[in-house]
């Protein structure tokens, strides 16, 4: 297939829209991490900031993506996912060309299929799934670009650096190569050469960072910042798992979401080149990161604390996709160069049916979903606080936060991500937090509470009883789900 450039470029955009009609208004899931993100950006729109108006321990950048897309909401946001795709896959053709790897079209498609799997992106609007397009847009402009562009890549790391902190592990490797490498991509080293090439990225990398400090910092929020992005997450977010549990775990994972069957014959496949040194370099790149991939997915997530925490391997799609396309240029002359498009026709359906096999059915039922239609009805019940911030509070789903987001609602607390209250993790032990909420509440005299702790109580108890005697003496019941109760303060009867 020959495509020209402008022509390839609508190709590209077709499929990806295509790709991500699960995302699209039409469908548009719930989501829990998702529902978080959109709040952030509705704080930033009304003049607040993360981390000192509302908790949540992920870097600021997401919040500052789906900003952007605020103003048309849910069509917002499907915009800026198509073109973030639709730009790393530009990249990625880029990159195959520049390895003068044959069918260099089909390495974006399979890029989308395993990005765009609905079972493991779900709802959408999440971290890695940004860093996984900014790790693909580092790895082609390194693969384009060797022995220059060291700025831009630095700005690259930046902006994984700052979407989901440790994801940046996995460039680490072709980073690496890329600061000792000659134009042509053969290993050169000098000192000078490699410091100066370091500032350069380093430049880069502040670039992004300085300025998001600098914003967080003039709105009083810098401790806020640091406490919950790195202390929370280093000491108290990490899983309690023992050892080999993680790492069973996680191959467990691997196993569900299909990549089992395509990491370890790409390692073992990486490995027989390296020891035949053939492309030694980028053989030894791709193999690396995929073993620091397994160990950062294992060890510094929670992969296997919850059920179906499957969004967790997102990022491997852009590892996959540039080991498929390493592989694929030592593979150019298997194949008679017309046959070579129906080869990589015929692998793609196969990855497609492989990957995308489970997925119609949650793509069907993403719209259809009870908690789809419990946001509905409540959206309708709450009308009277729209635009009205301070006035519904959210106790024990994050997902439900999309009732505030869809009546431009803020919550009276800042302590919005109270679903940390029914996990195993040493979260508000002494049950300060609960007083603070309960504070907040009572200052800006909130209209509605939407709990799920009545019905399904958490273990701490010095949380559930205080929650319970707040709501019992200051609330009235109003209405109720499977799922929820709906209270309304006592002194708006």
């Amino acid at each position: 297939m020959k495509f020209s450039k402008q022509a390839y470029q609508v190709f590209l955009l077709l499929i990806v829209v295509i790709f991500s009609i699960p995302l699209s208004p039409s469908f548009d899931g719930i989501g829990a991490d998702k529902q978080v993100f959109i709040y952030g950006a509705m704080t930033i729109w009304k003049g607040g900031v993360p981390y000192k108006d509302f908790f949540d321990h992920k870097p600021p950048l997401i919040f500052l993506i789906l900003a952007l897309g605020w103003p048309l909401k849910a069509w917002g946001y499907f915009i800026i996912a198509i073109l973030s795709k639709w730009i790393a896959g530009m990249f990625i053709y880029k990159a195959a060309n520049k390895l003068e790897v044959k069918c260099s079209w089909a390495f974006p498609v399979i890029f989308f299929i395993f990005l765009l799997c609905p079972s493991l992106l779900m709802a959408g609007s999440l971290t890695r799934e940004y860093a996984a397009c900014f790790l693909a847009i580092l790895f082609s402009v390194i693969l384009i670009n060797p022995g220059k562009r060291y700025l831009l890549s630095g700005i690259l790391c930046g902006l994984i650096f700052q979407t989901q902190q440790e994801e940046l592990f996995l460039a680490f490797p072709i980073v690496i190569w890329h600061l000792v490498s000659q134009s042509n991509g053969s290993f050169y080293f000098k000192w000078n050469m490699f410091i100066k090439r370091a500032w350069l990225m380093l430049l880069g990398f502040l670039i992004i960072s300085v300025p998001l400090i600098v914003w967080i910092a003039a709105k009083g929020a810098l401790s806020d910042y640091w406490e919950q992005t790195f202390i929370f997450n280093l000491f108290v977010y990490g899983s309690k798992r023992p050892f080999f549990y993680k790492i069973t775990g996680t191959l467990s994972v691997l196993f569900h979401t299909r990549y089992l069957f395509f990491v370890f014959p790409a390692l073992a496949i990486h490995l027989y080149y390296i020891v035949k040194k053939r492309n030694v370099a980028l053989h030894l790149v791709i193999f690396s990161t995929l073993i620091i991939a397994l160990w950062a997915k294992a060890f510094l997530g929670r992969i296997i604390d919850f059920v179906a925490i499957y969004h967790y391997l997102l990022t491997f799609s852009a590892i996959v996709t540039f080991s498929i396309l390493i592989i694929a240029k030592e593979w150019n002359k298997l194949f008679k160069a017309n046959i070579l498009p129906y080869v990589y026709l015929l692998f793609i359906a196969g990855l497609f049916f492989v990957f995308w096999k489970n997925s119609f059915s949650y793509v069907k039922n993403l719209k259809r979903s009870y908690a789809s239609k419990q946001v509905e009805k409540l959206v309708a019940e709450l009308q009277e606080v729209k635009n009205k911030d301070g006035h519904l509070f959210v106790m024990g789903n994050t997902s439900f936060l999309a009732v505030n987001n869809r009546l431009n609602c803020m919550s009276p607390s800042k302590w919005i991500y109270t679903t940390q209250f029914s996990q195993s993790l040493n979260f508000d032990t002494d049950g300060q937090l609960v007083k603070k909420i309960i504070a907040d509440i009572d200052k800006n005299k909130t209209r509605y509470i939407l709990d799920f702790y009545l019905i399904q109580p958490v273990k701490s108890k010095i949380f559930q009883a205080g929650w319970e005697q707040y709501l019992n003496t200051t609330y009235k019941e109003v209405s109720r789900d499977k799922d929820y109760i709906l209270f309304k303060r006592i002194a708006d009867e």
